[in-house]
C-alpha cells in the first residue's frame, strides 16, 4: 500500500502503524480514532509545536502514535511494515521545475481555468486584498454566467475590510455574499471548529472562515477557490519586510526604524506599544547567523502560551526541542541562501500546511463538506515565483511586485496596489465579553485545568485576571488565552483522561515508523 499527499498538503492523509503490523489510515484522526483500533493519547513535543509554530509539522501529529504524510511526502506499507519513506517533491526543488517562456498571468489564467472544472457551480472567497481578488476577477472572465463571491466581514472595525469587498464586487460584477462575525458566533462556534482542527489553536481567525463555509453551502457552493498561497510565493507578509528592514539596519539603523514604523499598522490598536522596545525586538530579534531567525518574532509571540505550562510538562518536553527538530530539518544547503530565501521555505514549512491549508482551509471548509482550492498553489506558479529574481517578489518595501503588475490591468488602482492587512479575528472578547458561554467558566477553572494536566492553575489565573479586567490586550496575551482554551476542548473532546496517566517520549523525533515502541490499546485482525 502506498499513502501519497499532494505538493502543499491541502489534503490531509492521516495512519497509525498498530502493534500487529496492520496499518489504519483516513483523512482525518477521528475516523481512526472512530475505528476502535486507535487510542487518542496526547503528544506533548506536538502540542508544543502547536505552541511554537502554530501547527505541528508532519509527520507529528497533536497524538502520540499517530502520524500524517508530510506534504510531497509517500510511506509504502508492506506485509506488516512500513518499508519506505520519503520527499517526492521539496519546496526547494520548485526553481528547477520552471517552465521559460510561461508568462505569469498566463499561468494563473490557466490554474484558475482548471479549478473552475467541477460538475457544480465554483464560488471564490473575496478577503479584500490583492490575492483573492485577482484569482475573482480571472475566475469570473473564465466563468460562464453570474461567479458567486464569498466574504467574512466583522462589526468591530479594526478587524473589517468589508468596504474593499464590495469594492471589488461591483467593480468584477459578482453576486456578493457576506457573513458578518462578532465576540458571540465566535464564542459559539469556537468548539466546534477545534473538534474539526483535531489540534489545539492559538488563533479565533479560523472560527469565521468556518462560519463562511456555512453560508456558501447553504448557498448551494459546494467548490470555492481562494488565494492562499501567494504571499508565501511572491512574499507578501510583513515577515519578509522585517527581514530585509534587519539587513538595513545593520547599514542605516536610523532609516530601518523610520520604515519599521510603517509596519503592522494594527498593532497601534488596542491599546499595544509600539515604542523603542518594540523596535529593537523587530530589528534585533534573529539577526546575525541564525538559521531560523526570520520566524524568531512569530516564535517569540507564542512564547506566553508556553509560560503557562506546568513545570513537569516544560521539562518533559524540554527547552527548544521544536525549534531544534526544525533546525535539524532544513535543506544541506539552507545556510548558503540568502535569509529572505530562507525566510520563504520556512513560511512553506510551517504555517502555509500546518496552520493556513488545515485550520483555516480544508478542516473548516470540510466541516460542511466545501472543497477549497488554490491556483496559486499550482506546482507551475509555485516553479515560477521560485525563478523569480528577489527584486521582482519584495523590491524594498514594495512586495509581490509581479503579481501587483498582474493585477494592474484586472483590478481598480486602490486594490492592485493595496498594502497587505493580515486577516485576524478577536481573541480575547469573544470569551469575556458579556454574554460569554457559560463554558468558558468551566474551561478555565482551576480544577479543569488541573484535571487536563498541561497548564498550571496559578499561571492561568493570572492571564485570566487580565482578559476579565479588560487589560489583555497584546498579541502574545490573546493567543495564550486561545491557546490554552482550546487545548482544554480538545483535550475533553479527544482524550479525557489527564495527561500524567500516559507515557511521555517527548525528545524522540518520529521520523522513521517501525513495529517496536509504538503502544496502542487495540489490534486488528484484518489489515484496514
Amino acid at each position: 500500500l502506498t499513502l501519497v499527499r499532494d505538493r502543499f498538503g491541502v489534503r490531509p492523509v492521516h495512519y497509525a502503524l498498530l502493534e500487529d503490523g496492520s496499518l489504519i489510515f483516513g483523512s482525518e484522526a477521528k475516523a481512526l480514532f472512530a475505528s476502535g483500533e486507535v487510542a487518542a493519547e496526547p503528544d506533548l513535543v506536538g502540542l508544543d509545536e502547536v505552541f511554537t509554530l502554530w501547527g505541528p509539522r508532519p509527520p507529528r501529529t497533536a497524538f502520540r502514535g499517530l502520524n500524517q504524510v508530510p506534504p510531497g511526502g509517500l510511506v509504502v506499507w508492506e506485509r506488516g511494515e512500513i518499508v519506505a519513506q520519503r520527499r517526492w517533491w521539496t519546496p526547494e526543488r520548485a526553481s528547477a521545475e520552471a517552465q521559460p517562456g510561461d508568462g505569469l498571468e498566463e499561468l494563473l489564467r490557466d490554474s484558475v481555468r482548471l479549478r473552475l472544472r467541477a460538475d457544480v457551480p465554483v464560488g471564490t472567497y473575496l478577503s479584500g486584498g490583492l490575492d483573492s481578488s485577482l484569482i475573482t476577477a480571472l475566475a469570473q472572465q473564465e466563468t460562464e454566467g453570474e461567479l458567486r463571491t464569498f466574504s467574512v466581514a466583522f462589526r468591530d472595525p479594526q478587524y473589517d475590510e468589508r468596504a474593499h469587498q464590495e469594492e471589488v464586487a461591483r467593480a468584477i460584477g459578482t453576486r456578493h455574499h457576506v457573513v458578518e462575525a462578532g465576540a458571540a458566533e465566535i464564542a459559539d462556534a469556537f468548539p466546534e471548529v477545534v473538534r474539526h482542527a483535531e489540534t489545539p489553536l492559538v488563533r479565533t481567525a479560523p472560527v469565521p472562515l468556518y462560519l463562511l463555509a456555512r453560508e456558501v453551502r447553504l448557498a448551494g457552493i459546494t467548490v470555492i477557490a481562494t488565494g492562499e498561497g501567494a504571499d508565501e510565493l511572491f512574499w507578501g507578509y510583513d515577515l519578509f519586510k522585517e527581514v530585509a528592514l534587519r539587513e538595513l539596519n545593520a547599514d542605516d539603523p536610523e532609516r530601518a526604524a523610520h520604515l519599521l514604523d510603517g509596519l503592522y499598522p494594527y498593532l497601534g490598536h488596542g491599546g499595544a506599544r509600539r515604542g523603542p522596545a518594540w523596535r529593537r525586538f523587530l530589528l534585533e530579534t534573529g539577526s546575525g547567523d541564525e538559521v531560523l531567525g526570520s520566524h524568531l518574532t512569530r516564535v517569540e509571540a507564542t512564547a506566553g502560551v508556553k509560560a503557562l505550562y506546568r513545570p513537569e510538562v516544560a521539562e518533559a518536553i524540554g527547552a527548544g526541542t521544536s525549534l531544534d527538530r526544525l533546525r535539524a530539518d532544513v535543506p544541506p544547503s539552507f545556510a548558503g541562501w540568502s535569509k529572505l530565501e530562507r525566510a520563504a521555505w520556512l513560511e512553506v514549512t510551517t504555517l502555509l500546511e500546518p496552520y493556513l491549508l488545515a485550520a483555516q482551509g480544508d478542516r473548516v471548509a470540510m466541516a460542511h463538506g466545501v472543497e477549497g482550492r488554490y491556483p496559486f498553489l499550482d506546482d507551475r506558479v509555485f516553479a515560477y515565483a521560485g525563478g523569480l529574481p528577489p527584486e521582482r517578489k519584495l523590491d524594498g518595501l514594495r512586495d509581490k511586485v509581479a503579481l501587483r503588475e498582474v493585477a494592474a490591468d484586472l483590478l481598480p488602482s486602490a486594490i492592485a496596489t493595496r498594502g497587505k492587512q493580515p486577516y485576524r479575528a478577536p481573541e480575547v472578547s469573544p470569551f469575556f465579553a458579556p454574554g460569554a458561554p457559560e463554558w468558558v467558566e468551566r474551561a478555565l477553572s482551576p480544577e479543569a485545568l488541573a484535571e487536563t494536566g498541561i497548564w498550571d492553575p496559578r499561571r492561568v489565573a493570572g492571564l485570566l485576571r487580565r482578559c476579565r479586567a479588560g487589560r489583555a490586550t497584546g498579541v502574545r496575551e490573546g493567543m495564550a488565552l486561545v491557546g490554552v482554551l482550546s487545548t482544554q476542548l480538545w483535550h475533553r473532546e479527544f482524550v479525557g483522561a489527564p495527561v500524567g496517566a500516559y507515557p511521555v517520549e517527548a525528545t524522540e523525533p518520529r521520523v522513521r515508523i517501525d513495529r517496536t515502541g509504538r503502544r496502542s490499546t487495540h489490534l486488528v485482525k484484518e489489515v484496514s
